[in-house]
């Protein structure tokens, strides 16, 4: 419930800078194991995101993410979470596709940092995402689908 409340804080605070450069989505992502690994945390989970853009340009823009995930585990019984927050930039080469860089660290459960170099599409308001997460021992496919409300 706390990281519910934080993402929704953090949400309200983006709205509050009412910049017309800021784009914010919220979505949900898979994170998929990228390793046959036994580990807790390689197996698949999910998360919930608040994401938001800055646009720099037409071509640029930085990012950032806000995230809860959660990992389910056949060697523990209880699942593992952690909250995420990143920050990156964004490349648009051409209208629809794009490439992203975003690093940042998890908390909670999985105290890591992490590294995303990723690809996406954006589809009006509905944006697509796929990225390897690396993160020392513990990487991961990650898919995010985002719709923009701003």
């Amino acid at each position: 419930m706390k990281k519910a409340i934080i993402l929704i804080l953090f949400s309200l605070f983006c709205i509050s800078l009412n910049a017309q450069k800021l784009i914010i989505g919220n979505g949900i992502s898979t994170l998929i194991k990228a390793k046959n690994s036994n580990k807790p945390y390689q197996k698949t989970g999910f998360g919930i995101n608040t994401n938001l853009e800055y646009e720099l340009s037409e071509k640029l823009a930085i990012t950032g993410e806000a995230s809860w995930n959660s990992w389910g585990s056949r060697i523990v019984e209880d699942p593992k979470n952690s909250v995420s927050l990143m920050a990156g930039i964004k490349v648009n080469p051409m209208r629809i596709i794009y490439f992203e860089a975003r690093t940042g660290y998890f908390f909670g459960d999985l105290e890591k940092y992490a590294l995303i170099p990723a690809i996406g599409a954006r589809f009006n308001k509905f944006d697509l995402n796929a990225g390897y997460q690396v993160s020392g021992l513990y990487n991961f496919a990650n898919i995010r689908v985002t719709y923009f409300w701003k």
